[in-house]
């Protein structure tokens, strides 16, 4: 019976203010206003954890690859040993597509090995990178050039002319196939380079010569 009462009392509470004064339901904008202001003091205080792994990721980067260095002139200086051995110039950047002249010496073979002087210009592309990390960068490349053999015992690979008579100078074209080894902590380059190539001048003669060589580019 009490209960019945109980219940009685309160479904009249609650509905003579409706019925009597019918007073719309008022909210209180300060009180909502603390609660927002709470929940933003809490959220900046515990960031989300996707941000915590990005300010973890700059302050202590990992691994990545980085550029290799710059040069200041685009111009690199060299040496390789084979054939030909030659000093060479090469106006580009490290791993660039670019020209190389190189300046030395070349052999060709007469029972004996026969020293000419040799000059070659090749335009040189990067077709593809093969390794790439935070240290070193690996690529290929390939380039057309001209070959000039002159004042020797023969030219090219083997052909001469008149027995041993000196031959003035031999014109060849030649494509040079190589890999190039850059690094990030230096602007030098190491290459491993070989040349097949045609000699058209004065007789033809064809042949593949080979090189292992650095450059320094500034």
């Amino acid at each position: 019976m009490r209960s019945v009462v109980a219940f009685a009392v309160v479904v009249v509470a609650f509905a003579a203010p409706a019925g009597a004064h019918n007073a719309p339901l008022h909210l209180d904008t300060g009180l909502l206003a603390g609660v927002a202001d709470t929940l933003h003091h809490q959220a900046a205080a515990a960031p989300l954890p996707v941000l915590d792994l990005l300010t973890a990721e700059v302050a202590h980067p990992s691994s990545t690859p980085r550029a290799l260095p710059p040069q200041l002139t685009g111009v690199a200086l060299g040496l390789q040993v084979g054939s030909p051995t030659a000093i060479t110039i090469k106006f580009g950047g490290l791993q660039q597509n670019g020209f190389v002249v190189g300046l030395g010496s070349g052999f060709a073979y007469y029972g004996v090995f026969a020293p000419n002087l040799s000059i070659h210009v090749d335009y040189l592309f990067h077709f593809a990178t093969l390794v790439r990390n935070a240290d070193i960068a690996l690529t290929a490349y390939i380039g057309p050039g001209l070959w000039l053999a002159l004042g020797s015992y023969g030219y090219g690979f083997g052909l001469y002319k008149g027995g041993y008579s000196v031959v003035p100078f031999g014109i060849g074209v030649r494509m040079p196939l190589g890999l190039s080894l850059g690094f990030s902590s230096a602007p030098i380059e190491l290459y491993l380079e070989l040349d097949p190539a045609l000699f058209l001048f004065p007789r033809a003669d064809f042949g593949t010569g080979a090189s292992l060589g650095f450059r320094y580019h500034f």
